[in-house]
């Protein structure tokens, strides 16, 4: 295609080729349509700048943690650990498998600090983006084309870029061993070859997904001998000789990576995973199938978006192999169609790049990754980001031929229109919705290093400064966190390294869902088993979201004979064994708190109503309670002694609920009842209290009265039947519903979250 200035380009031609006798009807006097190709330009760069921004916010992965950990102790140790420094449960130590990576960055946190952590995610992410541009320019021979490519890679690759993990060298050392070896059309060169072989050697030890690389490498080489054989290209002398180098390439490279502690294990690990461990497809945000034939499920990936996206590659690569299969050799002395093009003026592979070289033909060796990467995007949606290829490929299909001038406007305004719908699909309906949250939530401060509520850090600092011991369940995506701040004390449930026998995985899924893995077992049984001496629970009591772990565990050792509670935070719990070992973790809290001045009973525990009243300060600046807390309940005294109702009444209802304070709930909810008896939301909070307290026969009993009453199903919650359900349960399978019964939806959750004191990010 033309420049995007509109200038003409001077193309190639062959002595023998004839002059065209009209200038619009040579590529190279083709206009570009310069003004689409600004807005190309600006959305791609606008696009790029808002990722990087993005990926610069406070700590976003729980895998950041995960590895800042594990460096931690390859720092100590190496590579070559002897035991998992972090999960009680690990069949054996983690695999070296990304130790350079991990290492890495717990030193980059070392030397420079969590800024310094976020810098350099900033700079990984920009050299991405910008290879990410190349690769589609290579093939296409424009510059807006290869920003439109460069915006629908975002769209398929934010999810993944936001995320600090050794993951991102393997992208970009991906799109470079590409450039590096397949770009060029004639075969890499020695030196190429030799620069790839030296990357992949810390590739292999920098993330478990380097097998990639010489994959794709000799998979591209079998399709070029392949395509040659079969007569669509030049057996003599171009396929053949590329392919060549191509299979020299591969291999070094697969032998390059038994350069790691691993040695040729190493390029098991994913066919490994599943034995003695879970199987991978239960981190459902990486594992996650992408199935063209099915909508996109809600708070998972891929998004509509990226969906979308997806679906386009997926019809171009189609389109681009039954392309090549339907080419034949040049009948007239046997030179391919690039030959053919950069002798005789018109291109066959595109029209001329903006520097004036033509671009060539199809790439059959391009054309196969893209496949590759289409299938590993279709097979889990952490490869989303892999159709990059195949946008390469779309970008060199459509700079095939010969067009005129106005067929060349309707296409780069077609294409800028696409990428303006792209962007726009991608802040509504795609990535950004998932990972924006901690930048765009009421509140948030961008200068933090992490957003420690995320990570429950009242609970955890707690954990940290009482100085306990022991086994702790944790919920999964805190396990790199806690492995961070609090190991070797603390030992883990689970984490991100999925270091973890198959079955304490299971029975650590089965906790989080308050059910038990055998009939005959209880649930505080199957907690005695795992041998925890702690146990924390999280979450305020919503439904669970489709696509998200269960929402709170925070009630589901409330009415446990053998767990005395030790913290409680608005969102957070923690409960200590009652038994003989943990004497000495007794006496650590009830010293931590004698040092805060807040009362704690050896023999009850944490008493929430006491710690409010005795020690309030302490209770606002832990996430117990809001900062104006004094000041609701004068007000709502002050409506109390009017006869009135307002928004202060409902919420100190709530906080009480969600405090596990019932009767003092149940009082509010009553006057609250008695002079608002057609509100819905009170209605189904009283109710909620009742079966929490156990009364559930008489939260039956009213919720019939209020159906007869006529005030409707509850927002679309039929509760007497669902009581019903409660009460002819069994009493362990009472206990669970009862201890994941929603309050309120997730927009209402925020409600209850109003003053409160977030918890301090620690840098040490």
């Amino acid at each position: 295609m033309g420049s995007e200035e509109g200038s003409e380009t001077t193309s190639f031609s062959h002595p023998s080729a004839r002059p065209s006798a009209h200038p619009s009807a040579h590529p190279s006097a083709r206009p570009s349509g310069a003004v689409a190709g600004l807005v190309i330009h600006a959305c791609a760069i606008g696009l790029a700048l808002a990722t990087l921004v993005l990926v610069g916010q406070p700590i976003y992965a729980n895998d950041t943690w995960v590895h800042l950990a594990m460096g931690q102790a390859f720092a100590a140790a190496g590579p070559w650990l002897e035991v998992d420094p972090h999960l009680f449960a690990a069949p054996g130590p983690p695999a070296p498998s990304s130790w350079i990576g991990s290492l890495a960055l717990y030193q980059a946190w070392a030397y420079f600090g969590f800024t310094g952590l976020r810098v350099l995610h900033v700079c990984g992410v920009a050299g991405i983006l910008g290879l990410a541009w190349i690769v589609v320019r290579r093939s296409s021979g424009s510059r807006w084309m290869a920003s439109a490519g460069l915006v629908l890679f975002i769209l398929l690759s934010t999810y993944r870029l936001v995320q600090l993990r050794p993951a991102l060298f393997s992208m970009a050392a991906l799109l470079a061993v590409y450039l590096l070896l397949v770009s060029p059309r004639e075969g890499p060169r020695p030196a190429a070859i030799w620069g790839a072989v030296a990357l992949m050697v810390v590739w292999a030890n920098t993330h478990a997904a380097f097998l990639l690389g010489p994959l794709l490498i000799l998979g591209a080489s079998a399709c070029l001998f392949l395509y040659s054989f079969l007569g669509a290209g030049d057996r003599s002398t171009r396929e053949p000789l590329r392919a060549g180098r191509l299979a020299r390439a591969g291999g070094l490279m697969l032998f390059a990576g038994v350069a790691t502690p691993q040695g040729w294990h190493a390029h098991l690990a994913y066919f490994a995973a599943g034995g003695e461990t879970s199987a991978l497809g239960v981190v459902a945000d990486e594992w996650n199938a992408t199935n063209l034939l099915a909508l996109p499920l809600p708070n998972l990936p891929p998004t509509w978006a990226a969906w979308l996206v997806c679906w386009l590659c997926t019809v171009t690569v189609a389109v681009a192999v039954l392309s090549l299969l339907r080419s034949r050799p040049d009948q007239e002395g046997g030179r391919d169609l690039a030959d053919r093009a950069m002798g005789g003026g018109i291109c066959a592979g595109g029209a001329p790049s903006d520097d004036g070289t033509p671009s060539q033909a199809l790439d059959p060796a391009l054309v196969s990754i893209a496949l590759a990467g289409v299938a590993a995007a279709i097979l889990a949606s952490r490869f989303l980001w892999l159709a990059v290829f195949a946008l390469a490929v779309a970008g060199g299909m459509l700079s095939r031929g010969s067009r005129s001038a106005r067929a060349e406007h309707r296409l780069a305004a077609t294409i800028a229109a696409l990428v303006l719908a792209a962007v726009g699909t991608h802040f509504v309906a795609g990535d950004w919705p998932l990972v924006s949250r901690v930048i765009t939530a009421p509140g948030s401060d961008y200068s933090r290093p992490y957003d420690a509520a995320k990570f429950h850090g009242h609970a955890m600092w707690f954990l940290a400064d009482s100085e306990v011991e022991g086994r702790i369940y944790n919920p999964y995506q805190l396990g790199g966190f806690m492995s961070f701040w609090l190991s070797p004390r603390l030992q883990m449930a689970s984490s991100g390294t999925m270091n973890v026998e198959r079955e304490a995985m299971e029975a650590n899924l089965a906790i989080a869902a308050r059910t038990s893995l055998g009939a005959g077992e209880s649930f505080a049984a199957l907690l005695d088993r795992q041998g925890f001496d702690l146990f924390l629970g999280v979450g305020l009591p919503i439904g669970t979201a489709p696509g998200q772990p269960i929402a709170t565990s925070v009630r589901h050792l409330e009415h446990e004979e053998g767990w005395m509670p030790v913290f409680r935070g608005l969102r957070n719990v923690i409960y200590l064994r009652r038994a003989p070992r943990n004497d000495e973790n007794l006496e650590r809290i009830r010293a931590y708190y004698a040092r805060a001045g807040v009362p704690f009973d050896r023999e009850r525990g944490f008493d929430v109503e006491r710690a409010i009243v005795e020690a309030p300060q302490w209770s606002v600046d832990h996430g117990l309670i809001p900062a104006d807390f004094e000041f609701l309940l004068d007000e709502v005294r002050a409506l109390r002694a009017r006869d009135q109702v307002g928004p202060a009444s409902h919420r100190l209802a709530v906080l009480y609920s969600v405090l596990g304070l019932y009767e003092r709930a149940l009082t509010v909810e009553r006057f609250n009842r008695r002079l608002s008896p057609g509100d819905l939301l009170v209605a189904r909070r009283l109710l909620w209290d009742l079966v929490q307290l156990g009364r559930v026969d008489e939260a039956f009993d009213t919720a019939l009265k209020i159906e007869r009453g006529r005030l409707g199903n509850f927002l679309g919650d039929d509760w007497s039947s669902a009581i019903e359900e409660i009460r002819g349960a069994s009493e362990g399978d009472r206990r669970s519903r009862i201890a994941l019964m929603a309050l309120f939806d997730p927009v209402k959750a925020r409600f209850a979250r109003i003053g409160l004191v977030a918890p301090r990010a620690r840098h040490e």
